[in-house]
């Protein structure tokens, strides 16, 4: 996932600041609703809604946090109490009147007020106050038994239902739904536990908060669990696992946690959310360890991280609809990149690839953030100079490519080539791309890594001209053009080809595309 970092970060945030455009403010709780008919597609304008937790802020004060409920895209926000954040103190500290207003003059509402705290029968009070403030919806946690399977985890949840039942009354007076989150070490833990929890208590003012953190992950599971008690779920986490929460860990790995950052694949989780029309809130969300601390320095930082986040969710969610591979899921084509490479010879393929309907995949040493670079002639230089350009995260290392699972590869210019070039790990998969006949770009200093692999021999290559003699030495033939085709092989000299190369190498791969689709 593309990252930009320091001042260049407020030029993101325009990019993607039209993704929160035309906001609606609504209180109202909407629940999947189901498709005219079972099998018939989902609504065109299918979306998600999202709801900004407060506590992604820590103890940040709430004059603070809501004028950044619209910069997140959210149209709405969720209040969270100690030790996760501190905001429901500061609304008892405000007052009601005076915390509407703030609400109002941010274009903002209250969504959901998430009292883990209390416990699922001590809400009476709270609900009273949520309906208040026009709040439809509040978050909690279940009470029972932990450890629970089979017959005794369904008895467990029947039982805990019957002494929920009076306080499912008072939600049905205040207008206010109750949602359940999954979670470690509770009664609702477990995929088969949500099933029953809707299956056992048919009332619409009971539903889930699924958090996908809290189970197993993997995505075609997590889907069909989806599918399976999507239309009674009011919140869905967009939290994966990455490496937990309950630990001191760097703040990059900590960030795992959030879509686009950690392994987990969200397209079949999204494929499912718009399968059964979900029309409850989406929570971009993590933990920091420990609680009750901000997940970035500052407010403006926590901001953009939300909204990478968000990019990362929207560019899946609007790729559904474009061509899926064999199992459900886009066809994966790896760009190889290292430190100092080429900003502009990386995004270019990266955006174009997501536009055709491919799922690129950015492969590097190791699985960590890398920094690109600006790698351009200096007015009055004779030789390259690098500026530092934005940041792109791995979403592999080279070691744990398994080759045969992507349909191309792209090798990036810049400085990173003739240093990763080595990796005995990049030479297996670069030999298997051209062993295997499968479509490969290539720009700029990016020869050098099938060159030193041993895999241009009689290959015709553009590139920049400086590499020639790596080309030549390895056999290989050099041509001063800007599209160069030969075969599989697609090549270009520098950034300023891109625009002539990389159209016939996407044609490449939609031809593969179609072949491996029969």
């Amino acid at each position: 996932m593309v990252n930009p970092s320091g001042i260049p970060r407020r030029d993101f945030l325009q990019t993607v600041a039209g993704l929160g455009a035309g906001i609606v403010c609504v209180t109202n709780v909407h629940l999947a609703e189901p498709a005219e008919k079972p099998n018939s597609p989902p609504p065109a304008a299918f979306r998600l809604r999202y709801l900004l937790a407060s506590c992604l802020y820590g103890y940040t004060e709430l004059k603070e946090i809501l004028p950044e409920v619209r910069k997140t895209g959210a149209e709405a926000i969720d209040l969270w109490p100690k030790v996760h954040g501190n905001q429901r103190e500061q609304l008892d500290a405000l007052g009601e009147e005076r915390f509407r207003a703030m609400l109002q003059a941010h274009q903002a509402a209250l969504g959901c007020l998430t009292r883990y705290d209390l416990g699922p029968f001590g809400l009476k009070d709270e609900m009273r106050l949520a309906k208040r403030l026009g709040c439809r919806l509040i978050v909690t946690g279940a009470s029972g038994p932990k450890g629970l399977t089979g017959e005794p985890l369904r008895q467990a949840i029947q039982e805990f239902i019957e002494k929920l039942k009076p306080h499912l009354a008072e939600a049905a007076k205040c207008g206010v739904t109750i949602a359940i989150e999954n979670h470690q070490n509770s009664l609702i833990e477990s995929p088969d536990s949500l099933r029953w929890l809707v299956e056992l208590c048919p009332d619409e003012h009971l539903a889930i908060a699924l958090a996908p953190y809290h189970l197993p992950q993997d995505p075609k599971l997590l889907a069909e669990l989806i599918r399976a008690v999507g239309r009674r779920m009011a919140v869905f986490y967009a939290w994966q696992h990455g490496k937990g929460s309950t630990k001191p860990m760097p703040p990059e790995e900590e960030l795992l946690q959030l879509p686009g950052r950690g392994p987990l694949d969200f397209r079949p989780l999204l494929a499912a959310l718009r399968d059964v029309n979900y029309r409850g809130y989406t929570s971009i969300f993590m933990h920091p360890f420990p609680r009750g601390r901000a997940i970035r320095p500052s407010t403006a930082a926590v901001t953009a991280e939300i909204n990478q986040a968000r990019q990362y969710l929207e560019t899946c969610l609007a790729n559904l609809s474009g061509p899926l591979g064999k199992e459900g899921s886009m066809e994966k084509v790896l760009i190889i990149v290292g430190d100092a490479t080429e900003t502009v010879d990386t995004l270019y393929p990266y955006y174009r690839l997501i536009e055709a309907g491919f799922q690129p995949v950015v492969a590097a040493p190791e699985k960590r953030r890398y920094q690109m670079v600006l790698h351009e002639v200096k007015p009055g230089w004779t030789i390259t100079k690098e500026w530092e350009g934005y940041t792109i995260e791995a979403d592999i290392a080279f070691r744990d490519v398994r080759p045969e699972e992507y349909l191309g590869i792209f090798f990036s210019g810049g400085r990173a080539p003739e240093y990763i070039r080595y990796d005995p790990d990049l030479v297996r998969i670069t030999k298997h791309f051209f062993e295997t006949n499968k479509p490969i770009g290539c720009v700029c200093h990016g020869v050098e890594i099938p060159a030193y692999a041993g895999c241009v021999r009689g290959r015709r290559m553009a590139t920049v001209p400086k590499c020639r003699f790596d080309l030549e030495v390895c056999g290989g033939i050099f041509v001063d053009a800007p599209c160069v085709i030969d075969g599989n092989l697609v090549s270009g000299r520098t950034y300023h080809d891109h625009g002539h190369y990389i159209g016939a190498w996407i044609k490449l791969l939609e031809q593969a595309r179609s072949a491996k689709k029969g």
